[in-house]
């Protein structure tokens, strides 16, 4: 029985176009540091397990080329910065708040996992207020589809992995994840992919969430 649904943000719960738009004005704000950023993104997945210090924006500082001694603060002045105002007009699907409403009404508990700054993010989408448990990695210190987050994300939902559904566009990051960390698991775009439930937009997604069972407390 489900008795939890967790969701990826970008890309998940607005379009992904948004995102893209929100990347090139900062870019076109800080072209270096955006560039900068963009390495760093590049190569944390596969250095991730070998990274050590105490806080995310101190491993990705780590991953600067030489010629960066500054990386950390120009990551957080110039790049998150700019980048948490670019979201401010971004909107989600029509159907994503009353459909996570729905679930509440049902007693399922609601997560949210990103690989970015997210408390934030859900404030400006409206849908802070719907979250049981929101990590990004900050809180993890780990990029999806590192399991850690999943555990963690299962942890502060206080429900087991097999019993939490996991939603998210990216099969890479989301579905793999989420599968290795014992999750079901659900897609939402328009690429065919095997081993987890599927969706081409929300309103098949809302339509399937409405009709899962009631949690008995």
């Amino acid at each position: 029985m489900i008795k939890a649904v967790a969701f990826d943000i970008d890309g998940t719960l607005y379009p992904f176009a948004y995102m893209k738009l929100a990347l090139a004005r900062s870019y076109l704000a800080h072209p270096r540091a955006m560039s900068l950023y963009h390495h760093i993104r590049k190569h944390f997945r596969a250095a991730q397990e070998s990274l050590h210090q105490d806080t995310f924006r101190q491993r990705e500082a780590s991953l600067a080329p030489s010629g960066h001694p500054d990386a950390q603060r120009v990551l957080e002045s110039l790049v998150y910065g700019s980048f948490a105002r670019s979201f401010a007009f971004i909107k989600p699907f029509r159907e994503v708040r009353p459909t996570i409403l729905g679930l509440r009404r049902k007693g399922c508990r609601i997560g949210f996992l990103s690989d970015f700054p997210v408390i934030e993010k859900l404030r400006l989408l409206g849908l802070e207020d719907l979250a049981d448990a929101a990590l990004g990695p900050e809180e993890t210190l780990y990029l999806k589809p590192h399991r850690r987050g999943f555990d963690m994300l299962s942890e502060a939902l206080g429900v087991p992995g097999d019993e939490i559904l996991f939603i998210g566009d990216s099969y890479d990051k989301d579905v793999l994840g989420a599968l290795n960390a014992g999750m079901q698991a659900a897609l939402v775009n328009n690429r065919r992919s095997r081993g987890c439930l599927q969706f081409k937009s929300w309103r098949g997604l809302s339509a399937y969430l409405e009709s899962l069972e009631e949690v008995k407390q």
